[in-house]
């Protein structure tokens, strides 16, 4: 903002979403590669070498790359330098403890205006909704393609080839802000979530696995309308703050449902006093319940929005500025 570059938000979402994609390919398909030992085997006996891995070993390859991604990724944001605002300028002249103090403040704040303000709650909250069970599907989707007949050689191709798609997707969501209100945003998400849900629960075999693209769809479609609408309503000096709190609200639900996507199976098997379901049947009559407390969740989301539909109207069609944001936001 204090160059002029603030209008420039959503070109640099839109770009970084796509590479982001494109690296979640590279990603999909080192990683399938480097986990497989039998694939590694066979390239290893290719170039003449006399070492043979195990699946111990190769398991934690992934986790050895990721830590020296970790690295790099260090090594950036080490060099990535802030814009100091009055307000910080004026900060560096006071003591260390005002420096610890200061911190913690501005967290409390932004938590408390994030509760204030019926804008960024709801952005929030409607974001937490999709993104939470999104994921919870992608955290189980191996044994998903399993109970559908796919191969596992293939659970690394799909990702990649879904990953790809995804490229697409911040274009799309560029249209949309500038296009279309979020409200009617907010719909089309819900639709292409439940669809997506509702389509993988009747486990067609092979087939299944293509409604996975409007999951995918609806979870990067989520991360742009967020960050943008958010970008527009909270201050420079909280922004990345409230950003946080969205990303803990975001993790604490994905916890929430995994336990109890976990609970509801456990309580299917115990309920199986015959033994009649096997652990194949167990997950599929799990799944199914996923669209339909996704619909009860995006229903009652839905009201509260609609009742608060001025307030949040009102706030996403004000240009945000560095002032200290308000509760009337």
């Amino acid at each position: 903002k204090a160059v002029g570059l603030e209008s420039k938000w959503n070109d640099v979402l839109e770009k970084q979403m796509r590479y982001q994609s494109l690296t979640f390919v590279f990603a999909m398909t080192i990683g399938a590669v480097v986990y497989d030992a039998s694939l590694l085997n066979k390239g290893l006996a290719l170039i003449g070498l006399d070492w043979t891995l195990t699946a111990e070993q190769t398991m934690k390859f992934p986790l050895f790359l990721t830590l020296l991604l970790s690295f790099g990724a260090l090594a950036v944001a080490l060099k990535i330098t802030d814009i100091a605002s009055p307000a910080q300028a004026k900060a560096k002249q006071r003591t260390f403890s005002d420096l610890v103090a200061a911190p913690i403040k501005n967290t409390l704040s932004a938590g408390a205006w994030i509760l204030k303000t019926p804008a960024a709650f709801a952005i929030i909250l409607c974001g937490l909704l999709f993104d939470h069970a999104v994921r919870q599907v992608l955290t189980i989707n191996s044994e998903f393609y399993r109970q559908i007949s796919i191969p596992e050689w293939s659970f690394g191709l799909i990702g990649a080839i879904l990953g790809t798609s995804a490229v697409f997707f911040p274009k799309i969501g560029n249209y949309l802000v500038t296009h279309s209100s979020p409200g009617r945003n907010f719909l089309l998400l819900g639709v292409l979530a439940f669809l997506g849900l509702w389509l993988m629960s009747l486990f067609i075999p092979y087939w299944g696995a293509v409604p996975m693209i409007l999951l995918y769809a609806a979870i990067a479609l989520t991360g742009y309308f967020v960050s943008n609408y958010l970008n527009r309503i909270a201050s420079s000096d909280i922004r990345a703050t409230v950003l946080s709190f969205k990303g803990l609200s975001f993790n604490l639900a994905y916890g929430g449902i995994a336990y109890g996507f976990g609970l509801y199976v456990a309580h299917i098997r115990n309920a199986d006093t015959s033994s009649s379901l096997d652990e194949g049947s167990i997950f599929q009559t799990a799944f199914a319940a996923l669209p339909w407390y996704f619909a009860a969740a995006f229903a009652i989301i839905l009201i509260y929005t609609l009742i608060l539909r001025s307030k949040i109207s009102h706030a996403l069609s004000q240009q945000t500025t560095d002032e200290e944001p308000t509760a009337n936001s």
